[in-house]
């Protein structure tokens, strides 16, 4: 088990989670330790799915126990190693899991999103972050005390269960990681990561998807362990089937359902 295990909130809750946090957050250097900042981020906390299942005294424990932080592109949120004693919520941006070789190349592991629980494996374990987590753009991030959170786990039955599923469903995507990895071609493992990634980032445009996260082809190659060349020959193809665009950091899927049936897996 990994410190990158997440849990989303539903699907409508995601939304305003989304559209609350650019609003009152995005490109702003606001004061984070401001009584109206943290007020702000309470409000899109209340709105997680997680939180439905508290009690009102436990909804008070946890948003007593906050602290906001903002970072800027690149800045360590958390190093690999260190230990961890709080749950982490995005509230803007995006999080990019990776560990680093002692040549200093990455290897992106994944991204977090907006509306994501995460840190949740390592706390209760008591076990240190496997890899670094780092800003991948400016970020803002509500971080809940950890010995709160668990105390309420060990008293809240619904939302044990909860927890415990939603770490169930990301435990089948880890090994699905793996096994594309081992058995599949560079080309059905990028599909797969596209897929992945429209499902936390879309943007739906008139003609097409347009990914919110902005990503290099040296990203991709990072995540999939492989070079940029060879990703960029897979954009290219994908380019000229009318599948998928990559310019400028920027994705546009042109056609998702197309770019769905390359993930079947190959025998």
């Amino acid at each position: 088990m990994n410190d990158e295990y997440s849990i989303s909130a539903s699907p409508n809750s995601s939304l305003q989670l989304s559209f609350q946090a650019e609003e009152l957050f995005s490109g702003i250097a606001l004061n984070h330790a401001s009584p109206n900042y943290k007020q702000i981020a309470k409000q899109i906390l209340m709105h997680h799915k997680f939180m439905q299942f508290c009690t009102d005294q436990q909804k008070k424990q946890i948003l007593e126990n906050i602290t906001i932080q903002q970072f800027y592109p690149n800045q360590i949120i958390s190093a690999q190693y260190e230990d961890c004693d709080y749950i982490q919520l995005v509230l803007e941006g995006t999080i990019r899991v990776c560990t680093y070789t002692l040549e200093g190349k990455q290897y992106i592991n994944r991204f977090i999103p907006v509306g994501l629980l995460s840190n949740i494996v390592p706390l209760v374990t008591r076990c240190q972050f496997q890899r670094h987590q780092i800003a991948h753009e400016f970020t803002t991030v509500a971080k809940i005390s950890g010995p709160v959170f668990l105390s309420i786990l060990k008293e809240n039955v619904e939302l044990l269960y909860y927890i415990f599923e939603s770490i169930c469903h990301r435990s089948l995507t880890f090994f699905d990681d793996h096994l594309y990895q081992n058995t599949q071609s560079l080309r059905i493992q990028l599909a797969r990561q596209l897929v992945e990634l429209s499902n936390l980032f879309a943007l739906q445009l008139e003609d097409g998807i347009k990914l919110k996260i902005r990503l290099s082809q040296e990203n991709f190659a990072d995540i999939l362990q492989t070079t940029r060349q060879r990703i960029n020959k897979e954009f290219l193809w994908l380019e000229r089937e009318k599948i998928a665009i990559a310019k400028y950091n920027q994705i546009h899927i042109l056609d998702f359902n197309r770019l769905q049936s390359l993930t079947k897996i190959k025998d």
